[in-house]
């Protein structure tokens, strides 16, 4: 049944907007990659998807400096399958998402935190769509300070295994691609518990 009323949305957005934004909601519900931006997100309630089997939780630091115009890839971060639960079912708290991404801003001026001195110029982008599963992470949010923001990765299970039975270390997890801020980039992303 809800299959069903899936294909009938996504006919009525087709029909209604024409064969380019049909195409996009094809790709988002087939799994062929987020839409365009500014594309509608999909039919209604399937923006958000998260089907893991395994525990993912945790943040995702790039190996090396990811740059995109004056923004730096700070991390992407991944909650518990509890945080999905509840964002999927409307119970949400202010500026956090179960996933959701953090660009700095190098030239911002340092403040004094209780974890040290860290940059003021910051975004914390949360999703308006995701998809996660066990080997893909797919992102797209907005932010008044960069624009449209979209992530799209391959998750290595084996690799997140022993990162986390090391308690983090240096190898890749999550391998794609960010855009941010009109430019695009790849990036290879470790895996850190957090504090």
């Amino acid at each position: 049944m809800r299959r069903a009323r899936v294909i009938v949305l996504a006919g009525a957005v087709c029909a209604l907007s024409g064969l380019s934004a049909c195409e996009r909601v094809e790709q988002w519900l087939t799994g062929a990659g987020p839409p365009a931006p500014g594309a509608p997100a999909g039919p209604a309630g399937e923006a958000f998807a998260y089907s893991a089997s395994e525990d993912l939780s945790g943040y995702y630091l790039p190996r090396d400096e990811v740059r995109l115009g004056r923004w730096r890839l700070d991390h992407i971060f991944m909650g518990q399958a509890s945080d999905f639960d509840d964002w999927a079912a409307g119970r949400r708290q202010g500026a956090f998402a179960p996933l959701m991404l953090e660009l700095v801003d190098p030239e911002s001026p340092l403040v004094q935190t209780e974890l040290g001195p860290v940059r003021s110029g910051r975004v914390r982008v949360l999703p308006d769509r995701f998809r996660v599963t066990d080997d893909r992470v797919v992102f797209g949010g907005q932010s008044p300070e960069v624009g449209e923001v979209t992530f799209e990765g391959q998750l290595d299970l084996d690799a997140l295994a022993g990162a986390r039975r090391a308690l983090g270390d240096e190898r890749a997890v999550l391998t794609g691609s960010l855009a941010a801020d009109g430019r695009a980039t790849t990036v290879a992303l470790r895996w850190w518990a957090g504090d």
